[in-house]
C-alpha cells in the first residue's frame, strides 16, 4: 500500500465504495479501472497508483464491507435479543443494499 495523505487515504475510500457500486449495478464483469474510477469521480490513475491491480482493488473494497458487516452483526453489549438483531438485518437488507447483494453476485 502507498503511504498516503488524508486526500490520498480519501481516494482509497472514494475508489473503495465505487467498487461497491460498481459492482450492485452492473455485477462482477463491470467492474473495470475505468469504470471504478469514473464512479469514483478520480483520475483513472488513481486505481492504479493506490492498488496494484483491479484485483486488489476489489479485494480490499470486499474486506471494507466484511469488516463493516462483521462489526455491524457483533453481539451489542448488554444484550439486546430479538429486536435488536431485526433491526440489524432490516439495515443490512435495506440500509446496506450493496453489501449485502455482494453476498450473493460476488
Amino acid at each position: 500500500m502507498v503511504a498516503t495523505t488524508a486526500r490520498g487515504e480519501a481516494r482509497r475510500t472514494a475508489l473503495q465504495d465505487a467498487v461497491i457500486r460498481v459492482l450492485e449495478h452492473g455485477g462482477p464483469g463491470t467492474v473495470t479501472h475505468r469504470a471504478v474510477t469514473a464512479e469514483a469521480g478520480v483520475p483513472l490513475a488513481a486505481a492504479t497508483y493506490y492498488f496494484a491491480n483491479i484485483d486488489d482493488l476489489v479485494v480490499s473494497a470486499l474486506l471494507g464491507v466484511t469488516a463493516q458487516q462483521v462489526a455491524m452483526f457483533a453481539p451489542p453489549s448488554g444484550g439486546g435479543g430479538l429486536a435488536n438483531l431485526a433491526a440489524v438485518l432490516h439495515h443490512w437488507v435495506y440500509g446496506s443494499r450493496a453489501s449485502a447483494e455482494l453476498w450473493y453476485r460476488a
